[in-house]
């Protein structure tokens, strides 16, 4: 039985950068060359685990600017070009909404700090009031720390084999099995047919079977 379900963001309930070219169309309007991509890969997977757990990705475009030689505005954030980027996944908002009706919902995701807020306000989340959200900026703990975790499973209020969780990266998702958690690998290079396939698997574990045949008229 499920008494909480936790949702990622990127790449689940966004359509972020996952399994899409958005990434190397940012580089190209960023003005990073092909003989420089590499090196600006591993520029940010250096800085990445410090922006998920509290810097400020704006304070990088500096450093943008030094390193890659890029002609940047003056008022450029990366924050807000990260945010004009990415695009709601609208074929779960009704999933999240039947979800509600019996069971409490929250959000546990990777983030920039100020990235929530951000997202939340460009319409990009469905209208949902979440029980619990535990942001790793905020936190300053990522997944798949088992510490994150343990702060997720305490604000759910629930025994920890009680709450699913649903994320598009398999290391994610180990961790929470190994906790005990349920989980659910949700695919963003197929947004559609996932949605479709948590709709089939909260069938069984959560959704009135009555009600999943009135819904199928």
């Amino acid at each position: 039985m499920i008494s909480f379900v936790y949702f990622d963001i990127g790449g689940v309930l966004v359509k972020d950068f996952s399994a899409t070219n958005k990434w190397q169309e940012m580089e190209h309007d960023l003005g990073i060359t092909q003989d420089k991509e590499a090196e600006f890969i591993k520029f940010w997977d250096k800085h990445v685990e410090n922006i998920d757990t509290g810097q400020d990705v704006d304070n990088l475009v500096p450093l943008l600017r030094s390193e890659f030689n890029l002609k940047l505005p003056d008022d450029f954030s990366w924050l807000n070009d990260f945010i004009d980027r990415f695009e709601p996944n609208y074929t779960l908002w009704p999933i999240i909404q039947k979800i509600k009706k019996t069971t409490k919902v929250g959000l546990l995701t990777n983030l920039s700090l100020r990235m929530f807020d951000s997202i939340q306000a460009s319409g990009l989340l469905p209208p949902v009031t979440w029980n619990a959200i535990v942001d790793s900026s905020i936190e300053q703990v990522r997944k798949p720390d088992p510490k994150i975790y343990e702060i997720a499973r305490e604000r759910s209020g629930v025994p920890t084999d009680k709450i699913l969780f649903i994320d598009n990266m398999q290391k994610n998702l180990d961790t929470a099995r190994s906790l005990g958690w349920q989980t659910f690998l949700y695919n963003p290079s197929k947004y559609d047919q996932s949605s479709q396939d948590l709709l089939a698997y909260l069938q069984d574990e959560l959704f009135d079977s009555s009600d999943n045949n009135k819904s199928g008229q």
